[in-house]
């Protein structure tokens, strides 16, 4: 995104790995998560943004022919490497448009920006094609071993608005991209051309080895307003760029170089690399301050993010022992490289806080991003420490793979002076796992992370794919939530928030709730129908019961309310989309939905079977009814179809993998089961109730049976286990 990353320490080939599952652990929830890649070599996630609908924009490089392509500018591989970029809905869970991008030889994209106001995004990367696609760009051809590119799509992904090479005679790498208020450009990377393209300059030329260089078009791409050499006698590599909407620009990266500028600078030149953050003014002419961070060993940003008081958040990871600390959560190395985040006051030459984070492994802070003025910070990154801070986490421990590990999340924000981690968490599988980028939906309290993987085992929710293409390494699409489930887990029973169904049985005559692996209760008795739900918006479902004859809804351990009457059937579900469960009735006798504070609505008739559900892919449950007689579904304000007949059951749910209900039906008689669009198999018998639900964790449903005489569970493919017995009946919605 605009704040790109790249670790060029972090590269090489990741190792593979045995299949296995993971659940969620605490406060940090997996909303979504997928593979993306085919089955060539390695597939990489290296940027994402989000649009002002949180849709998700990616982009990175793929060997792969069989990369996933939809709606494509470009539909096939050029040669060897080729960038791709992909848009996914907001939910995480589909692929609007993805396309390949690239020549004839190698060609990686390294970072994303969204332009929501001009509707295009635009991204960045390196190429070695001299027939790269360009169109109504300032550099047509290319330069020498390998340019820079700058490209510009519409939202849409079928087109290119511009695009351009931007480099010299020797290697340009572009390794971040931003947009200002008023549309210009900003690219910064790397370069080892003598000749690299410069204009109204900071720096006019290349002082030694590689230096960073900023770059500022005009909104049309076609012409350079500014760009200029940033560096010092030896390597200097940027790795993430920040713009503010006035067109002040920040860059952050490692140095190698004595002699790196300094100007207003909160530190001077250590031994070894250093990390380094350095503010241009709008006209690139000249450095509001440039200043080293580190400590008496080796040091380097991963990413930087700067808020609305142009306070610098930075990510990275040290060597030293004598890193710069203030306000610290962590205030002294743990071992081996730690991660570090740093935020600098405006002037650069103070800081607000200043922290480790790690463990006894080596930990890398690769991406940052932060809420508020001096306040909450995001960051991601790779750990191989067994002792990694976990905080209510998604996942608690450390799962493999070398020599990088486990991705990292984590969720810091000052507890008055002091730095304190809200939450983090390690994220992967049994093999290697390296996030290069996240991007913020704060009003949605959830992070996306984009990376490789090698995994086979890396942990998915409702994947657009499910499984690892079978190449080196797959790119990863991973949302994560803080502070409450995902709202996609409202609809199933999960009563003790791992993110799985659990079997359970209410046995009304003694009002006893029994639910496997986890608890007994009692609530209720033979007037009550069970109506378990997560009515607190806890990510834990809440044993609950309704008295028709007396209206009245009875919430263990937290309410009782009086809603309804003798003729309504409950229907709890989200109806408004706040994660929480709302208190909902269908009345036949009028075809009368009333939802507890929320709504009112006429929709169906007697004899229909009320199942409201997710048909839409969003987080509101729709009103829905299924009429047997004649085998009509219709959803409100959706649709209408027929499917199933007279002897059926209606069981709808998310079994197609795309975050959305399909109409399903199971016929009592034959024990078939037929889910629209999708198949028809035999699943239990004569008497069997059907209790779909996401029995392993994987955010999609699988059919299941209950047979109360042997109070035997059949969960199709996946288990069979003896809970509860005659006259029990089963809680899985």
């Amino acid at each position: 995104m605009r704040r790109t990353v790249l670790i060029t320490a972090l590269a090489g080939a990741l190792v593979s790995a045995l299949p296995r599952t993971l659940f969620p652990a605490g406060d940090l929830w997996l909303a979504a998560s997928t593979f993306l890649g085919g089955a060539g070599g390695a597939d990489v996630g290296w940027g994402i943004d989000l649009d002002d609908e949180k849709n998700i924009y990616v982009v990175g490089y793929t060997y792969s022919s069989d990369f996933p392509v939809v709606g494509a500018y470009q539909s096939t591989r050029d040669w060897d490497a080729d960038a791709f970029v992909s848009k996914f809905s907001s939910s995480g869970t589909g692929l609007v448009f993805s396309t390949f991008l690239g020549g004839a030889s190698s060609d990686y994209g390294y970072a994303i920006a969204v332009d929501p106001p001009h509707g295009q995004l635009l991204v960045t990367g390196r190429t070695l094609s001299c027939n790269f696609p360009v169109l109504n760009g300032f550099q047509s051809t290319c330069g020498g071993n390998g340019d820079a590119f700058v490209a510009a799509l519409p939202t849409s992904g079928s087109s290119l608005i511009v695009s351009s090479y931007l480099g010299g005679e020797a290697d340009d790498k572009g390794r971040g991209i931003g947009i200002d208020q008023y549309g210009y450009v900003y690219v910064a990377g790397e370069t080892s051309s003598d000749d690299f393209p410069t204009l109204s300059c900071y720096q006019g030329s290349r002082q030694g080895g590689v230096d960073g260089f900023l770059a500022e078009l005009f909104p049309a791409g076609s012409s350079l307003y500014y760009s200029t050499y940033l560096g010092g006698s030896a390597d200097d590599y940027p790795s993430g760029l920040a713009v503010r909407p006035a067109g002040f620009a920040f860059v952050a990266g490692t140095t190698k170089s004595g002699d790196f500028p300094e100007v207003n600078a909160y530190q001077g030149n250590n031994a070894g690399e250093s990390a380094f953050v350095s503010k241009f003014a709008a006209s690139g002419s000249y450095l509001h301050y440039s200043t080293y961070l580190g400590g008496s060993g080796d040091d380097g940003a991963g990413g930087i993010f700067v808020d609305s008081y142009d306070a610098a958040y930075v990510a990275g990871f040290t060597l030293s022992p004598d890193f710069p600390t203030f306000n610290a959560y962590q205030a002294s190395p743990a071992g081996g490289y730690d991660a570090f985040v740093t935020c600098l006051g405006s002037p650069g030459f103070t800081l607000i806080y200043s922290s480790y984070f790690g463990g006894s492994g080596n930990d890398y802070g690769l991406a940052v991003e932060a809420e508020g003025d001096y306040s909450e910070a995001f960051l991601c990154g790779a750990t191989m420490s067994y002792d990694f801070p976990a905080l209510l986490p998604y996942q608690a421990t450390f799962s493999g793979g070398a020599p990088y590990g486990d991705a990292f999340f984590a969720h810091l924000a000052p507890d008055g002076d002091i730095l304190r981690p809200h939450s983090s968490t390690y994220l992967g599988g049994t093999a290697d796992d390296l996030p290069h980028d996240l991007a913020l939906d704060y009003a949605g309290q959830r992070a996306w992370l984009v990376g490789e993987t090698n995994s086979q085992d890396f942990p998915v929710r409702w994947p657009f794919q499910p499984t690892h293409g079978g190449g080196i390494t797959d790119a990863f699409v991973t949302g994560l939530d803080w502070g409450s489930a995902s709202a996609r887990n409202q609809y199933h029973t999960d009563f003790d928030g791992d993110g799985v169904s659990d079997i359970a049985i209410f046995r009304a005559a003694e009002g006893l709730w029994s639910v496997r692996s986890v608890t007994r209760a009692y609530l209720g008795n033979s007037l009550d129908a069970p109506v378990p739900a997560d009515y607190d918006g806890d990510g834990v479902a809440e044993i609950a019961t309704y008295r028709p004859s007396a209206g009245m809804w009875a919430v263990l351990g937290l309410t009782r309310v009086y809603f309804g009457s003798a003729w309504d059937q409950a229907r709890p579900a989200d109806y408004n989309g706040d994660g929480r469960a709302d208190f909902g009735l269908f009345r036949p006798d009028g075809g009368v939905w009333a939802v507890r504070d929320v709504t009112r609505a006429y929709f169906g008739t007697y004899g229909d079977a009320a199942c409201p559900g997710y048909y839409d892919s969003d987080d509101r449950a729709d009103m829905a009814i299924f009429r047997a007689g004649s085998g009509l579904w219709s959803i409100r304000n959706l649709t209408r179809f027929n499917f199933g007949a007279a002897s059926d059951t209606a069981v709808p749910g998310d079994y197609g993998l795309d975050a959305s209900w399909e109409a399903a039906v199971f016929n009592l008689s034959s024990g078939l089961w037929a889910i629209r669009g999708l198949s028809r198999f035999y699943l239990g018998s004569s008497g069997d109730r059907a209790v779909p639900g996401d029995y392993n964790g994987d955010g999609w449903d699988i059919s299941g049976v209950f047979r109360d005489a042997a109070g035997l569970w059949s969960v199709r493919a996946f288990t069979r286990v003896y809970f509860g017995g005659s006259g029990d009946i089963p809680v899985t919605r």
